[in-house]
């Protein structure tokens, strides 16, 4: 379900739950490339400055909401 939204170019609102840096945290996914391992999300965190980049992989315990945009 994940891909699909990537793949239409939509915004994740990730809600990450038990993460091993941001623990309980909420972020948004505002990009994403194809990688040979798989997705590449970038996301702002609220934490950083600059973008940081997490694998689908990192995302096993998190609630998804596909933000539509025109």
């Amino acid at each position: 379900r994940l891909e699909r939204a990537l793949r239409r170019g939509s915004y994740l609102y990730l809600e990450l739950m038990f993460h091993p840096k941001y623990g309980n945290h909420h972020v948004l996914c505002y990009g994403a490339r194809p990688t040979k391992d798989g997705w590449l999300l970038r996301i702002a965190d609220g934490w950083m400055s600059k973008p940081v980049e997490l694998t689908l992989e990192q995302l096993k315990r998190t609630y998804a909401i596909e933000v539509i945009h025109a």
